[in-house]
């Protein structure tokens, strides 16, 4: 008996510990051992009766569908509960490291705006090349820096690139626990996700503000109201990045006085600030909302979703010809006023190329 139980072990590793999986396996083991006693009790050998037991029940694919855990065994690998709950906490450092690094490509941008309106309104401070090459330097400089940080911070997440990718089984308990997860997090997201929504719109007012009102005053209370939407974030770090931001920045303001003509240029620097905000918020509180549907393979991860059918191995196929066969033409040719041509021909032939596509998968399934 205790060969057919070692048996029965290593039959069920790898396919967790879910209610469902362990309630199989007493099943199966209670059909093993009623076999092995009627076997006995009709006089075979202990290894006959063992032997004759592992060949009737040892197959778990083939009776997989009557113990009801044929999903378990159809090769899919299985995510656990610890699985989950490291994806869940590996998202939530990665989200985080993506928002700061996409804030300081955002806010880089406005270096560039700020030097080039000081050096419109005081050419004598500051020449125009050198505010241009103050903010190119600024932007590359960050850009590279957080491109740097982006690549560290996918290391976190690279391993469970299959359970982005790859159709696999979520163990029942991990799937009760993401799904209260995901019910938890819900209106933290949808708070955020609304916050961001509505500073994106009240972003505009310095931009819009700046053509109709020569006065700083709307500059300062759009530097106000942003100050409001961080409180309301609730991020600290954010909020201790910004306040100085934006006292340097008023200061800024203040010190030069642009004129209407150049505070187009500040005022479009505030709006970069304020949705470089917006962004921020919404990446960073990002973690549960991408990392739930993913383990409970749904929307963007749902198992149609992972299948790569005929069309989309086609369709990234051909489009990138077309770019190829555009700059091959332009650069070649130096034709640049024809070579456009390529696209809408590119845009018909697709559709024509994706209908019959599609007629095939249709009939075939």
């Amino acid at each position: 008996m205790e060969s057919i139980r070692s048996y029965l072990e290593s039959m069920f590793s790898g396919l967790g510990t879910s209610p469902k999986v362990l309630k199989a396996k007493e099943e199966l083991l209670s059909m093993m051992e009623d076999k092995y006693h009627e076997l006995k009790a009709e006089g075979l050998s202990e290894n006959e009766a063992v032997g004759q037991v592992i060949t009737e029940f040892g197959n778990l694919n083939e009776v997989s569908e009557s113990l009801g855990i044929s999903e378990n065994v159809e090769g899919l690998p299985l995510v656990t509960l610890s699985e989950s709950k490291t994806v869940v906490e590996r998202y939530q450092i990665f989200f985080p490291k993506i928002a700061w690094g996409v804030l300081a490509i955002i806010l880089s941008t406005v270096s560039l705006f700020v030097s080039i309106a000081i050096a419109e309104h005081s050419p004598e401070t500051l020449s125009e090349n050198v505010a241009s090459g103050i903010g190119l330097f600024t932007i590359i400089t960050v850009v590279s820096l957080a491109v740097l940080t982006f690549i560290t911070a996918s290391t976190g997440v690279s391993e469970f690139e299959y359970i982005r990718e790859e159709p696999f089984k979520l163990e029942d308990s991990a799937k009760i626990y993401i799904t209260d997860l995901e019910k938890q997090d819900r209106p933290n997201y949808q708070r955020s996700l609304g916050l961001s929504v509505v500073l994106f719109i009240l972003s505009a007012i310095p931009l819009i503000m700046s053509d109709v009102i020569d006065s700083n005053l709307f500059i300062y209370l759009s530097m106000a109201l942003l100050l409001v939407f961080l409180i309301l974030f609730k991020n600290i770090k954010l909020l201790m990045v910004y306040v100085p931001l934006l006292v340097v920045y008023g200061f800024i303001i203040y010190y030069f006085d642009f004129a209407i003509a150049t505070r187009s240029t500040v005022a479009l620097g505030l709006t970069i600030i304020m949705v470089a905000a917006g962004v921020f918020n919404l990446i960073y509180n990002n973690a549960i909302n991408h990392a739930a549907p993913m383990l409970l393979q749904k929307d963007d991860f749902s198992l149609k979703s992972k299948k790569k059918d005929l069309s989309q191995i086609v369709t990234q196929v051909y489009w990138s010809l077309a770019v190829i066969i555009y700059l091959l033409w332009s650069f070649l040719t130096n034709d640049w006023h024809i070579s456009w041509i390529v696209w809408p021909i590119a845009s018909v032939l697709y559709g024509l190329i994706a209908s019959i596509i599609d007629y095939k998968e249709n009939r075939r399934s």
